[in-house]
């Protein structure tokens, strides 16, 4: 995996916890209240999760939000270090000016 991303690191984290504890995607999903192919696409690298999805997937896999986080940043320790170390850009949003009254 020498072109790994967050993304993927982060969805081998999921698919390694679920299959420890012998679940399908389909299982999972259900357990979490979300879509199979979600799943699919987490565990490939595809998506990356919210906050409120990485809480379900948590609660689903009986562990917490803490635990796969951790088990991420051993697997960039273990694969990708210099992500850690790297600043990502954020995505640009406009700040809204204070609109000035209008006059009349």
């Amino acid at each position: 995996m020498s072109e790994a991303t967050l993304q993927q690191l982060f969805g081998d984290v999921i698919r390694d916890r679920r299959d420890k504890q012998k679940l399908s995607q389909e299982e999972l999903a259900d357990q979490a209240g979300l879509h199979r192919t979600y799943i699919g696409l987490v565990e490939r690298g595809k998506r990356m999760p919210s906050i409120e999805m990485v809480r379900r997937l948590a609660l689903a896999l009986n562990t917490t939000m803490t635990t796969l986080i951790s088990n991420l940043e051993k697997g960039i320790r273990k694969q990708k270090p210099e992500l850690l170390e790297q600043k990502i850009p954020l995505p640009f949003h406009r700040v809204r000016k204070e609109r000035r009254p209008r006059p009349r």
